[in-house]
């Protein structure tokens, strides 16, 4: 249903993040795994699960909506208001992606770096409304406490694009290439073929 991304049916985290995940894996979806190996004593392997990786997205799609979800993060895309991630960037030393949602009951924080993908959800058992301001940033607080632990003694990535993408510079107000003389860029990647034609000359052009 359209409005399914509305929020209309619940989701539990562990379903939330396997849809992050596969993002991240270049649009392979891979099924959650809680047991990936039982040994004996002696070490002998009693179980090992094989995962299989199932192509479901597009590799260079699920690339561009990765780099995209790291703009919360952005402050160069803070047009309106500040980023959604702000609150925690303080906290952060890598490079992450991610998505927040808030609603009255309950607050979400999905997130991820090349390695790792995380999801927290915060709420009251029986649907109690989130009242403080305070209350509603803990899920995004928590991610960013244990993605930065749990990351702690691996090194530092970034997001690679797959053959087909291309990285340009454009104005972030009008979307427009960044030429000779334009006062604001940023560094956008998009899939080959659907970069933006028009070019951003000196003074900042009209917003949108």
């Amino acid at each position: 249903m359209p409005s399914l991304a509305l929020g209309t049916s619940p989701v539990k985290p562990i379903e939330m993040t396997n849809a992050y995940a596969m993002l991240v894996n270049g649009g392979k979806r891979v099924k959650p795994t809680f047991i990936t190996k039982v040994t004996d004593a002696k070490g002998n392997v009693l179980y090992e699960e094989k995962q299989k990786r199932e192509q479901v997205l597009d590799e260079k799609a699920a690339f561009i909506t990765t780099d995209m979800m790291s703009g919360m993060f952005n402050d160069q895309l803070n047009g309106y208001t500040s980023v959604t991630g702000r609150t925690i960037m303080k906290d952060l030393t890598r490079t992450y992606g991610g998505k927040s949602g808030t609603t009255g009951a309950d607050s979400w924080m999905i997130g991820f770096s090349p390695q790792l993908v995380a999801g927290v959800w915060t709420g009251y058992d029986k649907g109690r409304t989130i009242d403080s301001v305070e209350e509603t940033a803990y899920a995004k607080k928590i991610w960013a406490s244990f993605m930065e632990s749990a990351l702690s003694k691996q090194p530092a990535s970034s997001f690679m694009p797959p053959d087909g993408v291309k990285g340009v510079y454009i104005n972030p107000k009008t979307g427009d290439l960044a030429g000779p003389g334009c006062e604001s860029k940023v560094f956008t990647y998009f899939i080959e073929g659907t970069e933006p034609t028009g070019v951003c000359y000196g003074a900042e052009d009209k917003a949108f």
